[in-house]
């Protein structure tokens, strides 16, 4: 079994992950109207090695060029 993504598939280890997130649930009376599940996906993509180690020079590297894109996106028309 193989995790799929679009750049490559990555094999199955059988190690556990760890994953961290919050379930949000609203009532309308004694019923679920509403169900919202978030969680911490950065954090679940480096244990899949899916993304580089936290403050490594990869990760300072990348974190850098988003803030320039953004930069010049917000100064475009």
């Amino acid at each position: 079994m193989a995790l799929r993504t679009r750049r490559r598939p990555t094999a199955a280890t059988g190690r556990r992950i760890d994953v961290e997130g919050v379930d949000m649930y609203v009532f309308r009376g004694d019923r679920v109207c509403r169900y919202q599940a978030s969680y911490d996906t950065g954090t679940v993509a480096r244990q899949l090695g899916l993304l580089p180690a936290h403050d490594s020079r990869t990760e300072r590297v990348l974190v850098l060029l988003q803030r320039l894109l953004t930069a010049v996106r917000a100064v475009r028309p």
